[in-house]
């Protein structure tokens, strides 16, 4: 009999086998626990909702969609997203995928609902009927990238597309490669080694500094921003950070942190595509750009230092997206659009204007 019930600790190894059935990478118990027990909003607020709910047929786990709890700002005041995550049902099973979604929707607890890893056009067209909204977003389906190995990259789009000509100019490619990165290193130095201000420094601990930080970016910013402080960055990416899956940069200036800049590995190993993502990119500076660069050709090194192919920044507002445009120069369309709904008419009101938001893989379950 199949039936529906809220998650719980115990349903850790049924939900990784389901993800593992699934492609979806797991998670370590220890960190599974950790990431359900210290989620700020759950710990510190009194907040109360499920952590999602699970589709079950005699005991076995066959469905699953996360329910994740975010503390967000928006124009001084204090708001609760619940996030989607990692919705993902048995193929025997997907006349029942209702029942989770219901649930979903029904929950009353949340300010707003959001769904920013919902690519799949079915998906979609689910939360449209569910009247949901896409985020007013510039091209958010459109990814700015930049190419940092030309021969291997050329392979993984030869594998993806099954094209022998692809093979072949990637073979062609290894010397064209050399001088396009001769010429990119060239352009890029001469983009951000004019400013003399601020030093970038790799972060291998989130400290008190990211508090002071957040305190003065919420002053500054109106938009819809997901809490940055010190607690729910350290929630966020703990484990990920000492295993290398997530890369922190910061800008120091005269002691202070200006600026920082977020990665996140994410390999395609059926096409042997090594990636790294940019997650969030912030700064307290005026004029940003020059920081900005500095942060990407940080990045950039360490990518080159570990053989990665591809350096990618999905979504952001639109003057974010014209400066990460001049260092990453390639464009992509994707099928990923982020979705909100709320039921408050004055939020909502509100999350209509494109202004309203700086939308990035930080939101949601993005890089979670």
């Amino acid at each position: 009999m199949v039936e529906v019930t809220e998650v719980c600790l115990n349903d850790y190894e049924g939900i990784m086998a389901l993800f593992g059935r699934h492609g979806i990478p797991a998670r370590k118990y220890v960190e599974w626990k950790f990431f359900w027990q210290e989620n700020p909003v759950l710990k510190n607020t009194g907040y109360a909702c499920p952590r999602g709910w699970v589709l079950k047929d005699s005991g076995k786990v066959v469905g699953y969609l996360g329910n994740i709890p975010l503390e967000y700002f928006f124009r001084g005041k204090k708001i609760i997203a619940a996030a989607a995550h990692n919705w993902v049902v048995d193929k025997a099973y997907r006349q029942n995928s209702v029942l989770l979604i219901n649930n979903y929707f029904r929950q009353e607890n949340a300010d707003f609902l959001i769904n920013t890893t919902g690519g799949n056009p079915i998906t979609q067209k689910i939360f449209l009927a569910y009247k949901a909204k896409k985020i007013p977003a510039h091209s958010y389906d459109i990814s700015l990238f930049s190419i940092l190995d030309y021969p291997a990259f050329l392979k993984s789009v030869a594998i993806k597309k099954e094209a022998v000509f692809c093979q072949k100019l990637a073979i062609l490619a290894a010397p064209l490669s050399l001088l396009m990165r001769w010429g990119v290193e060239i352009r890029n130095i001469a983009r951000y080694h004019n400013d003399t201000g601020g030093k970038v420094q790799r972060c291998t601990d989130i400290g008190r500094q990211f508090d002071e930080f957040w305190h003065t970016l919420l002053q500054q910013e109106n938009r819809l921003l997901c809490v940055r402080d010190r607690k729910s960055l350290q929630w966020r990416y703990t484990y990920a950070l000492h295993e290398g899956r997530i890369w922190i940069y910061t800008v120091q200036n005269n002691q202070q942190m200006i600026a920082y800049a977020i990665f996140l590995r994410d390999d395609k190993p059926e096409m042997n595509l090594k990636r790294i993502k940019l997650v969030d990119i912030q700064t307290l500076e005026k004029e940003p750009s020059a920081v900005i660069f500095k942060l990407l050709a940080s990045a950039e090194k360490r990518c080159r230092r570990e053989g990665i192919h591809m350096l990618e920044a999905v979504g952001f507002q639109p003057d974010k997206r014209q400066i990460l445009a001049k260092w990453l120069p390639h464009k992509r369309k994707t099928p990923v659009w982020p979705f909100y709904k709320t039921g408050d008419p004055a939020l909502g009101s509100k999350l209509e204007d494109s202004t309203a938001w700086d939308p990035c893989l930080f939101d949601g379950d993005g890089s979670l």
